[in-house]
């Protein structure tokens, strides 16, 4: 960002927080949870018979198999907010 480079960072001792005030930036995960929950906000507000609200509310009784990934969208919406 800015022309300044890993290695600049490291020799001078800048810290991503300083460099994102300095650019009035935030960091990706901030961008990130702002628009999951725009799009759960959008969802929720749908009638039932839609898709994108069906699968947001809908429910799995089985457990999650065995070796597949622990984060679903329920616990990154949960983190988000």
């Amino acid at each position: 960002m800015c022309r300044i480079s890993i290695a600049h960072t490291i020799r001078h001792s800048i810290t991503s927080e300083s460099l994102f005030s300095r650019l009035g930036v935030l960091d990706l995960d901030s961008y990130y949870y702002n628009r999951v929950t725009h799009w759960v906000g959008h969802s929720a507000r749908m009638p039932m018979n839609r898709a994108p609200r069906e699968l947001l509310t809908g429910w799995v009784a089985h457990p999650r198999p065995i070796g597949s990934p622990d984060m679903n969208f329920g616990r990154t919406l949960k983190k988000a907010l």
